[in-house]
């Protein structure tokens, strides 16, 4: 499960962290222990291309952590190459600041096995 959630360049930071903790509070509230959730922040070798930053939330499953979902700022990657081989105009008007952009997008991914697998556990 995914989504895709578009932010104005500049509020990206904020955005990712306010996701980063949505997504664990969600984990804590469905009653899962903190110390078998861990956040790791992937490493500048690890970050696909496209992407500014991405951390996944980590299970200590029976076999060891594993990977529950990954959230990424991927900048505006998709909407460039949307826009790019579709010929489309994907960009933003701002009617209060009269400005446009091409909108960031944040990106939180998760397993439905994998989260049902961890509350099973």
């Amino acid at each position: 499960m995914e989504i895709e959630y578009f932010v104005k360049p500049g509020t990206d930071d904020y955005w990712h962290r306010h996701w980063i903790d949505q997504r664990i509070n969600w984990y804590y509230k469905l009653g899962i222990r903190k110390e078998n959730l861990r956040i790791r922040e992937h490493g500048k070798n690890e970050l696909a291309h496209y992407a500014k930053a991405c951390v996944d939330i980590e299970y200590l499953f029976p076999m060891g952590w594993s990977e529950l979902e990954g959230i990424a700022n991927r900048t505006d990657f998709d909407l460039t190459q949307h826009q790019k081989y579709s010929g489309e105009n994907l960009s933003y008007f701002d009617d209060e600041t009269k400005q446009r952009y091409i909108p960031y997008v944040i990106e939180p991914s998760a397993g439905v096995d994998r989260s049902f697998t961890c509350i099973f556990d």
